[in-house]
């Protein structure tokens, strides 16, 4: 209380003092009446206790912005702007172009030789997949004709045995003939011609039952043989045709294509958001640097931070009512309360009132303008402006 006295006391005396020195200077066919004297010491007193505002009212500055903020938007530095197709204050969509960059040509080039090598990479793949494919069907083949052979050499094998069975048989004939002969009773029944025929027809059945003996157990062999080499064939077209499926340079075709893409996207600026350009800092034939090249913002939602000295953060609630004023503004912004944050820092306006502290601390609280007042505000982006805010406790 004190202090706010003694401050109306200095405002006072200055503006004494001013008024007097005013009116010293002043030639005197040039001196203001004394109502124009009284008049600017009221506006100068006026100015001097804004700060203070009324009661139920807290005064701050204020910046009027996006309420998601300003998109800086920049390239890889040491490209060049080969073409710029947006311009200040056109309305964008997300990941519209917005600036063409010098690099897009030489990464269109990239990917298309990529993209042929991939294709002939493809066709190679598949002409030497139908070369093992048709290996693996001869394999396949000549492996069934084994089995086939192996299980033919079986059956003659078979019959070869069922021969030796005949000469058993002739064998026992013979014998029985060979007792009848020696015995005195019979021996007139059995000629000594037919005992021959039946031991030359033994010895001609024995021959010819152990060639077909061994020609079946030879061909038994060759056909296991046959049947092992074109399972290990039809193995190796197996084999082969994995490694051609290895060997050829898809994926990592695919990849570099993949990464190519993605430069060739990095060679255009893309919008990130639906939104308004604001500016554009490059023309065609520039080069990039650090500086962004546009920024764009989204104005379909507008706030105001006010910085809120300390001592009355505690004042204010969300949803309380704030008015925006300016000199370049057609009209006071109204809004409400949004957010109220929690970092206490010095400071970054300077009130336009040389009586205001400058050297106080501060809290951000965010004020979302109303709906009917957003296009207005949206003229006038980074404004900084006098905010109060109307506290209800």
């Amino acid at each position: 209380m004190m202090h706010c006295f003694a401050r109306c006391l200095i405002a006072k005396h200055c503006l004494g003092y001013f008024a007097s020195l005013f009116v010293f200077l002043t030639p005197i066919g040039c001196r203001p009446s004394q109502p124009q004297i009284a008049d600017s010491a009221s506006r100068f007193l006026n100015v001097s206790m804004t700060d203070r505002g009324q009661p139920n009212q807290i005064l701050a500055q204020g910046r009027i912005q996006p309420a998601k903020g300003l998109i800086r938007i920049g390239a890889i530095p040491g490209d060049k702007v080969e073409q710029v197709l947006v311009q200040p204050g056109q309305t964008v969509r997300q990941s519209q172009p917005l600036i063409i960059l010098q690099s897009q040509r030489l990464r269109a080039l990239e990917l298309e030789a990529a993209t042929l090598r991939l294709e002939e990479a493809r066709g190679m793949r598949q002409a030497k997949q139908q070369e093992a494919e048709l290996a693996i069907d001869a394999a396949t083949l000549k492996l069934q004709a084994a089995e086939q052979m192996l299980q033919q050499s079986n059956s003659q094998l078979g019959l070869a045995r069922k021969g030796g069975e005949q000469v058993d048989s002739l064998g026992r004939q013979i014998a029985l003939l060979q007792k009848l002969r020696d015995a005195p009773l019979t021996r007139a029944a059995i000629g000594t011609i037919e005992l021959e025929a039946k031991k030359n027809e033994l010895t001609k059945v024995t021959s010819i039952s152990e060639q077909t003996l061994l020609a079946a157990e030879q061909a038994l062999e060759m056909s296991k043989l046959q049947l092992l080499q074109s399972q290990k064939n039809l193995a190796a077209a197996n084999e082969s045709r994995k490694i051609v499926d290895q060997a050829t340079p898809i994926a990592s075709l695919e990849k570099q294509i993949e990464i190519l893409k993605l430069q060739s996207e990095q060679a255009y600026v893309l919008s990130p958001i639906d939104g308004v350009v604001v500016n554009v800092n490059v023309e065609h034939g520039e080069r990039t640097a650090q500086l962004p090249l546009l920024e764009l913002a989204d104005l379909s939602k507008m706030v105001c931070v006010a910085e809120v000295h300390e001592s009355d953060v505690a004042k204010i609630s969300i949803d309380d009512q704030a008015e925006i004023r300016s000199s370049a503004l057609a009209r006071p912004l109204k809004g409400r309360v949004q957010r109220i944050d929690r970092v206490v820092g010095s400071a970054q306006l300077r009130s336009p009132n040389p009586m205001a502290r400058s050297d106080f601390r501060s809290i951000p609280v965010w004020v979302e303008i109303d709906a009917d007042d957003i296009e207005l505000a949206a003229q006038r982006l980074q404004l900084q402006v006098d905010v109060s805010i109307h506290k209800f406790r």
